[in-house]
């Protein structure tokens, strides 16, 4: 690199021929091009996919969460059957509880006598 200012793509592409010898190692073979802002995009909509949107803006570095909702909100199928869950368990109400509780705590003092072998 001598004979020339250093720039910010060298520290990147360092980076990027770092991660391909980690998948050449791991002998995991891309698909398609791959480069350093392919990698952040998969990551921050993973983030987005299960963290709020304000929490998502924070780590991805946005200055606004407009940038946030623009690029990485998005409903897929996942998220509507998600949604449809949630929305079944709100309206059936809750669960039965179940009729033989093992926690102690929540045993009554009869039965924990019966189980230890005292009457």
């Amino acid at each position: 690199m001598q004979g020339r200012p250093w720039r910010n793509r060298d520290i990147a592409n360092n980076r990027l021929r770092e991660f391909k010898r980690h998948l050449k190692w791991a002998r995991i073979k891309a698909n398609g091009s791959l480069s350093l802002h392919t990698l952040r995009k998969s990551c921050v909509q993973n983030w987005a996919d299960h963290l709020p949107p304000n929490v998502t803006k924070e780590l991805a570095g946005h200055a606004s969460i407009a940038t946030t909702m623009e690029y990485y909100a998005r409903v897929d199928e996942d998220h509507r059957t998600k949604a449809a869950a949630v929305i079944e368990s709100l309206v059936s109400g809750p669960a039965e509880v179940e009729a033989e509780m093992t926690d102690a705590r929540m045993t009554p003092e009869a039965e924990l006598g019966q189980v230890s072998g005292r009457s």
